[in-house]
């Protein structure tokens, strides 16, 4: 079954993907996340690597790929939308630290282009299919103005590179409907697992930790689709919960003391 569901996620328009750490044994493994509205999969494995992106979604995908800036999320052919939540909390810190020259000249004209770009996104549906083209296209002038010229600051240089090489990656949400500027989704997605590592609960064979991996597949997709796991998971047998009793011995049938082994 999460085979298969692997299997319907590579069709979907939009996919999202996130990693945390694991351990296994006490040796350090990484969950992945892969995701979006309507499916949850997770996946154990000893790599954070691009091979592993490939191995779950094949070499190139139809939809659009919304994940952070890891350079593992590259080595796939698709359409990607970069994380903007993202790029913005890291150029929030960048300001607060920066030179005047860095601060007005860079930083924050780049996350008034930005913020600018989120205002448009949300203001979709409220606008003609022209009016929303002429000012996606004016907020993609202006970004290429700013990034195209080359700051000298050396952080300001280097989040820039990035933006050049990634430039495409960044507005998608303004080319395709339903695509959203942030990874949000997969981070809600992935954040139980952190969670559960916080608490010490992790895996002390592979074998456990592709069951753990499984189960989250299944319990988190049923989330999604208002489905109760237990209850999906009786129907899959066989049994409806609604008129069904649980084979339970009831408290009656219960002996007040049970017999002892002395054997």
């Amino acid at each position: 079954m999460v085979q298969r569901l692997f299997e319907l996620l590579k069709s979907e328009p939009v996919i999202h993907a996130d990693e945390t750490g694991w351990r296994i044994n006490g040796r350090n493994v990484w969950v992945w996340c892969f995701c979006n509205p309507r499916l949850a999969l997770f996946l154990v494995d000893e790599h954070r690597s691009g091979a592993v992106v490939k191995r779950v979604l094949g070499d190139s995908l139809p939809g659009v790929l919304v994940t952070d800036f890891y350079a593992a999320y590259h080595a796939i052919d698709c359409r990607k939308q970069k994380c903007l939540v993202h790029l913005l909390r890291e150029l929030h810190t960048l300001r607060d630290e920066a030179t005047p020259a860095a601060k007005n000249d860079y930083l924050q004209p780049l996350m008034t282009r930005l913020q600018d770009a989120l205002a448009l996104g949300h203001a979709r549906g409220t606008l003609a299919a022209s009016e929303f083209a002429d000012a996606r296209q004016r907020i993609e002038n202006r970004l290429d103005t700013l990034i195209y010229t080359r700051p000298t600051d050396k952080d300001c240089r280097r989040i820039d590179l990035r933006l050049v090489k990634h430039r495409f990656d960044l507005l998608c949400f303004l080319e395709v409907a339903g695509v959203p500027p942030d990874n949000n989704l997969g981070e809600r997605d992935i954040r139980s697992v952190a969670a559960a590592r916080a608490d010490g609960g992790v895996n002390r064979t592979k074998a456990g930790a592709t069951a753990f991996a499984n189960l989250k597949c299944i319990v988190r997709t049923c989330q999604k689709h208002g489905r109760n796991f237990l209850g999906y998971g009786l129907t899959l047998i066989g049994i409806d919960e609604k008129f069904q009793p649980f084979p339970f011995p009831t408290l009656a049938t219960i002996p007040k003391s049970f017999p002892t082994n002395t054997s």
